[in-house]
């Protein structure tokens, strides 16, 4: 399993997948942290004579509306980011305020959103 490290962006991820679709020929998927990198993942995908969701499968993070109208659309996982920030925002205060961390479990669920990519 190859991780790669690049910036939140479409060209990012374009950049990206460029780099692994030259370093390993039978690659046959890729997991995104967000749908703007898949986007920019797809781009690559197509341009080197392979097709998005056939060939390779894209997975996104984030639902993002762009995904859902680029071609092909991409599939992600709709993740309740402000309901994770409000979380981690109640410990910072509780924590600026002086009162001891309080060992807790926060279980946010995600949505699969399947369209043209996987």
């Amino acid at each position: 399993m190859f991780h790669s490290r690049g910036e939140f962006t479409i060209e990012s991820g374009y950049q990206q997948a460029k780099q692994l679709l030259t370093e390993y020929e039978n690659l046959d998927g890729l997991f995104c942290a967000t749908d703007r990198i898949a986007i920019g993942a797809v781009k690559a995908i197509e341009e080197s004579g392979r097709q998005a969701g056939e060939d390779i499968k894209v997975l996104g993070v984030g639902n993002d509306e762009l995904g859902s109208v680029s071609s092909p659309s991409i599939s992600t996982f709709n993740y309740p980011f402000d309901k994770a920030g409000e979380s981690a925002a109640k410990v910072l205060i509780e924590l600026l305020d002086g009162h001891p961390p309080v060992m807790s479990k926060v279980v946010l669920t995600f949505q699969n959103i399947e369209r043209q990519t996987c």
